[in-house]
């Protein structure tokens, strides 16, 4: 079989996916990325230029979509010669939201298309407006309409369709909710796993940490209010007032992943507004670390804290659980989905980080009851997201559509 994955950061959700697929010699496979990434074996892949624009006289509502265009243009390239190679894929499968799929059915009118659907963007209801202390303009409203458009064509032209959790598919239209079947990306459960000889090394601060220690983790790709980072820095002073040996390690980029910022970052932000109140030796800001010091830094936890607006639950929060960590999650509904209150994890108000503080002080306080919540949320992940469950459903799917 010919497989084509199309994913501007590929692998992306596909990385189990298509290690699974190239593990068959009689499978070609083949992916297409704009970004350089970690690569899988027996998987050919290129890179893609995105065209700059020719004007810059272009309407503000439009520049995402246009940038989506020139994607689309790239990938017309490159399939074409691959076309011209001899190459016909029996599939594509495709992340639809960036656009980059636009123009396969003109070029392959015969070959099968999976689209995989993240998200369906609303004005209301959803991470949009969902922080008071962070209102967004009118103007907002249109761009978001217009966001869905990459989505909404692949719904009228791909032959089928998954998204991997229920609040997301609860998002996209009630008409296709019959179309796209909920097929998480999968967590591997051998490599997410608890380590009770796990280590950590802070070298700038000579520490080295391990799981008899009282320590906190936050994980975000970036630091950012999305991601609840505002209100975790104002539940520390609380925290550490109550715990003067806690360690609190905070994983992440400077710079916001979804969010766009002005003047100081969020990070800087939240400093400066506690200045006083945190105490260095305890507060470690960790930048982006490799997958399996990152791994480690899950394994040492006394308790792990996720919030989110309404919006995509991170593969860290399910990770998180596979390696049996207290989590301390916001009750938003992509959290709630996985954690329920006192049997696999902990809830709070998103917009309370005095209850976060004591939730936190709750669960170091209880090593017993840390220690039941983090094996019932392995248990969780191992009967919704187990890898190697969530491969089977996703290769029938592939194969029924051959």
């Amino acid at each position: 079989m010919n497989i084509l994955f199309i994913h501007q950061n590929f692998p992306g959700q596909f990385k189990h996916l298509a290690k699974k697929l190239a593990e068959k010699k009689q499978n070609k496979v083949i992916a297409l990325r704009v970004h350089k990434n970690t690569g899988i074996e027996n998987v050919d892949i290129y890179e893609y230029p995105i065209l700059t624009p020719e004007s810059q006289n272009i309407h503000p509502l439009v520049k995402d979509f246009e940038t989506k265009v020139r994607r689309a243009e790239s990938v017309v390239k490159f399939c074409n010669a691959l076309k011209e190679a001899g190459f016909t894929p029996d599939i594509v499968i495709a992340h639809a939201g960036w656009g980059e799929s636009f123009f396969i059915r003109d070029i392959w009118a015969k070959t099968k298309i999976l689209a995989y659907l993240e998200y369906y963007y609303r004005f209301e209801g959803q991470d949009v407006n969902f922080d008071p202390e962070f209102s967004v303009d009118s103007d907002q409203r249109y761009r978001i309409r217009l966001k869905n458009h990459a989505t909404l064509q692949a719904l009228d032209e791909a032959d089928a369709f998954i998204t991997p959790t229920k609040w997301q598919h609860k998002q996209f239209p009630k008409w296709a909710h019959k179309r796209i079947k909920i097929i998480h990306d999968g967590i591997d459960l051998t490599i997410c796993c608890p380590n009770e000889n796990a280590v950590v090394r802070l070298e700038k601060a000579d520490i080295t940490l391990t799981k008899a220690d009282k320590v906190i983790t936050y994980v975000s790709r970036g630091l950012e209010p999305l991601r609840g980072f505002h209100q975790f820095m104002r539940s520390l002073p609380s925290v550490m007032k109550a715990h003067p040996d806690v360690i609190i390690l905070v994983v992440g980029n400077d710079t916001p992943a979804y969010e766009s910022q002005k003047g100081d970052t969020y990070k800087a932000q939240l400093l400066a507004e506690l200045s006083g109140q945190l105490h260095a030796n305890q507060l470690y800001f960790l930048g982006k670390v490799s997958y399996e010091n990152y791994l480690q830094i899950l394994q040492i936890s006394s308790v792990h804290i996720y919030l989110t607006y309404p919006f995509i639950a991170s593969w860290s929060l399910l990770e998180a659980m596979a390696m049996e960590c207290a989590v301390v999650g916001s009750k938003t509904a992509p959290v709630t989905e996985y954690i329920q209150p006192h049997k696999n994890g902990l809830l709070v108000d998103f917009f309370n980080p005095q209850q976060l503080a004591e939730s936190i002080s709750l669960l170091l306080n209880d090593r017993v009851l840390a220690q039941r919540l983090g094996q019932q949320a392995r248990k969780t992940i191992q009967v919704r997201c187990e890898l190697t469950q969530c491969l089977g459903k996703q290769l029938k799917l592939i194969h029924s559509l051959r």
